[in-house]
């Protein structure tokens, strides 16, 4: 694994020193074709030279802080699946226990649920996610556990599994 600290090539305990709590989880992974792009306070990676992945927490609450100002957040597909009615299913203890990329956690940030935990099991994407929680002050309470789902050691209300599918040729969604 290379690492970038504001485009130039760095040794892992130099980025250590910029990134600590993202250096550990990262620590724990090897893989040679990813790179680490620390810009600013933020975490990228890049795979192949190309493609580079990111979260944009606040470009995605934005975005569905409009959307609900236009319409009913509780006709969103993921809250009706949560079954969010009205303001005090917010305070229900919830878990997404495959939190990813954070796109259906931020949505749940947008929701206004007040009792988040959130799971992740691979290292680059908690490194990723970790970043994101501590940069962005609206995401604060968020309860991160760096591990996987299946060693889940307390209730929660709500269990939020959404798992990656294999894209299929079919006219169905995966």
């Amino acid at each position: 694994m290379k690492f970038y600290l504001e485009s130039e090539l760095v040794s892992f305990e130099q980025f250590q020193g910029k990134f600590p709590e993202e250096s550990k989880i990262l620590a724990q992974y090897t893989d040679k074709k990813v790179e680490v792009l620390g810009t600013g306070k933020n975490l990228k990676y890049r795979l192949d030279g190309k493609l580079e992945i990111g979260i944009e927490a606040l470009k995605s609450l934005e975005y569905h802080q409009k959307t609900f100002y236009k319409r009913s957040p509780y006709q969103e597909n993921l809250a009706r699946a949560l079954g969010i009615k009205n303001d005090k299913d917010k305070d229900l203890k919830i878990l997404d226990a495959t939190a990813g990329l954070m796109s259906d956690s931020l949505m749940m940030v947008a929701l206004g649920l007040r009792n988040l935990t959130i799971m992740e099991r691979h290292p680059l994407i908690q490194a990723l996610i970790l970043n994101t929680i501590k940069n962005c002050p609206d995401l604060r309470q968020i309860n991160f556990q760096a591990k996987d789902s299946a060693e889940i050691d307390e209730n929660f209300d709500i269990i939020y599994f959404d798992p990656m599918y294999h894209e299929t040729n079919q006219k169905a969604a995966s």
